[in-house]
């Protein structure tokens, strides 16, 4: 008997010891699990760039066909776009949210069936810098978050003053010859870095619709200059080119007095950090249409 109850003792304390191990060992692996890097997908290219910005680009699991900056983004796995997403992948990877913009047309409800969609505004100013704090807040990344949004804020500060020039922005891919013309708009970012470079936006008022306009337009508006902007660098013989498209249109004070001009650079068309050095560009290029560099 006394035998018995040793045995059955015996099984007991190892049942006991095994037990304790794998209650340890899930402990463990729970911890772990706890301890990892929320993962992200991110399908708006500004918001992929801040993500790098704020280096927190370990906690992303893809990107969009169109996040390319910086170039490390474009290593990353690609999951469509928020327009066109790749659903099958997204539901493969089983992403902890997916970040987007507020634009239209943005696929909400289908992705909110595959994970929760964080949508971030990112068109004004106020709307970056808040949507940069509420990323440093996701990311756990407060302090480089704070301080990217103060930069925002007092880079694209307004410099107007009362005799403040008129600018107008075009964008590259602008067809001179077929009257439709592309223009930064007002209250943009871009055009928030019009005025911080100290000019007047010369855009026409816009409340809805595509920022294009007509060269009937564009001579309404006759703006004291006018600069093509380009997404990407582009050789001086192509710039010389861009600046003289609108010599068709003599009557304008821009073209009267040779204050065409051109803004190179990558990813100048985007709305990411690298914006910042829109404002500089700017100032300087105005400085050299009107001799006062």
């Amino acid at each position: 008997m006394d035998r018995f109850v040793k045995q059955n003792l015996s099984v007991c304390i190892y049942i006991v010891f095994v037990l304790c191990v794998l209650v340890s060992c899930s402990s463990e692996s729970n911890q772990s699990t706890l301890e990892e890097p929320q993962k992200y997908l991110s399908l708006n290219p500004a918001i992929t760039e801040t993500i790098f910005y704020l280096e927190g680009q370990e906690q992303l699991l893809g990107r969009s066909d169109y996040c390319k900056t910086p170039e490390e983004a474009d290593k990353l796995p690609s999951f469509g776009t928020a327009l066109t997403p790749n659903y099958e992948a997204i539901a493969r990877v089983h992403p902890k949210s997916i970040f987007t913009d507020v634009s239209s047309g943005t696929q909400l409800d289908s992705l909110e069936q595959l994970a929760p969609v964080i949508q971030l505004p990112w068109l004004s100013i106020d709307d970056i810098q808040g949507s940069v704090i509420k990323l440093g807040e996701l990311l756990d990344k407060k302090e480089q978050a704070s301080a990217l949004a103060a930069e925002i804020q007092n880079t694209f500060l307004p410099a107007l003053e009362a005799e403040s020039l008129s600018l107008l922005m075009l964008m590259e891919g602008s067809d001179i010859q077929k009257g439709q013309l592309w223009f930064m708009k007002k209250g943009s970012l871009h055009g928030a870095a019009i005025e911080a470079a100290g000019f007047r936006n010369g855009a026409p008022d816009l409340l809805n619709g595509p920022p294009s306009m007509s060269l009937e337009q564009l001579i309404k508006q006759d703006p004291d200059m006018i600069v093509f902007l380009a997404s990407k660098s582009i050789a001086s013989d192509t710039k010389e080119q861009l600046s003289r498209s609108l010599d068709i249109m003599p009557m304008l004070k821009a073209v009267q007095k040779k204050r065409v001009g051109v803004i190179d650079g990558e990813n100048l068309m985007g709305v990411g950090p690298s914006a910042i050095h829109l404002v500089e560009k700017i100032r300087s290029e105005g400085k050299r249409l009107l001799g006062t560099e």
